[in-house]
């Protein structure tokens, strides 16, 4: 009795507080309960999460620790073998009656969003070791690592040629590594991430049903352009850019690098490939208009003329090393989307799809064939 009379006289004197609790537990029932009912759907219906930024099996920003996997890496899985590559473990030297091509490259090269025996490296060596008949056998190491440039290619370059002794050294460029800000191996975390990014890195690891949102959210906050494609540095819109002071200083870094490989190669007797990888905005006019209309994203007619493409092959003629544009392969599967888009990624100009991958794979063989930089 007396706790009822207490009760009744809490409601009289304190009426803003039992309104509030009501409110609170109104919005709990109409808003949180749903979203946990989703969350527990998707965890019985989805058997993993994305993770876009998975750092386990990251050694540092330049390696990535042997023998460790991720079950989802934007949405496929990744192995690193024996030698902190991405792939089969393999030996250190190698083996007799093998021609091994050493692989490097940032994201596009390890595979983004790719499962590994669909990466453009692994169909070069099934195409090669195709056509050889059994007479040789080709094995191409990937030795990509995603968010790295030139630095890092000559930085593995320079300290693995004599212990991998490859018969040709295929560097795979993407229009960031025309990149004015080279330089020695970022520190690993590289600073504190910021509360936002935190909580966002926390949510896409945790929640499947963040995971799921994650895509389209992002992708209408780039179309209502809340979001700029163009702020994203890793994209390499720089080198496509009208002419500046950024992109000269670029263009500079990019031609000492390569001079550096191209002598480093000679020095060693290795034969030194370069090919190139376009952004989807270089690949039509329709393209161009895609971006344009749905990211805010806008270019002239002259990106489809490959202009950074002709800077890399510039470099190339002067240092005595092939190189080959990817821009025509690519254009060439039509209608076929050439660039990634899948449960994880919604648009990406910079990362090949799988049939892009194929296409650069196929167009590759054959430029090697070509300048004789096959087993004889």
């Amino acid at each position: 009795m007396n706790n009822s009379v207490e009760l009744t006289g809490f409601r009289k004197n304190h009426p803003k507080i039992i309104v509030f609790a009501q409110n609170s537990l109104l919005v709990f029932c109409s808003f949180l309960l749903p979203l946990l009912a989703a969350e527990l759907a998707l965890r019985v219906t989805h058997h993993k999460t994305i993770s876009f930024d998975d750092r386990s099996f990251r050694k540092s920003a330049w390696a990535f620790k042997p023998n460790t996997s991720a079950a989802s890496y934007v949405g496929v899985p990744i192995r690193i073998n024996n030698l902190g590559m991405r792939g089969a473990d393999t030996t250190m030297a190698k083996p007799p009656g093998v021609f091994r091509i050493l692989g490097v490259g940032d994201s596009i090269t390890f595979g983004y969003g790719v499962e590994y025996d669909k990466t453009f490296l692994q169909v070069l060596e099934r195409r090669l070791n195709s056509d050889s008949g059994g007479k040789v056998h080709y094995e191409v190491l990937n030795a990509g690592i995603p968010a790295t440039g030139l630095d890092y290619y000559t930085h593995v370059i320079e300290g693995s040629q004599a212990a991998l002794q490859p018969d040709l050294i295929l560097v795979c460029m993407a229009l960031n590594d025309i990149d004015p800000a080279l330089g020695p191996e970022p520190k690993e975390p590289a600073g504190q991430k910021g509360a936002l990014r935190s909580v966002n890195q926390f949510m896409l690891t945790h929640s499947y049903l963040y995971n799921a949102l994650y895509v389209p959210v992002k992708s209408l906050l780039y179309q209502l352009n809340l979001l700029k494609l163009k702020d994203n540095d890793g994209f390499g819109f720089l080198a496509i850019e009208p002419d500046s002071p950024a992109q000269q200083q670029a263009r500079r870094m990019m031609t000492l690098y390569l001079t550096r490989l191209a002598r480093f190669a000679e020095a060693h007797k290795t034969p030194l490939a370069v090919v190139v990888f376009p952004v989807e905005v270089q690949l039509s006019a329709d393209a161009r208009r895609t971006y344009a209309e749905k990211l805010h994203l806008e270019f002239g007619p002259e990106v489809e003329e490959g202009q950074p493409q002709k800077w890399v092959e510039e470099v190339g003629r002067q240092n005595g090393f092939p190189v080959l544009d990817l821009l025509p392969a690519l254009r060439s599967l039509g209608d076929e989307p050439a660039f990634l888009r899948n449960h994880s990624i919604s648009v990406d100009p910079v990362h090949p799809s799988v049939a892009g991958d194929r296409a650069a794979g196929e167009a590759i063989a054959g430029f090697l064939r070509e300048n004789g930089l096959t087993a004889h």
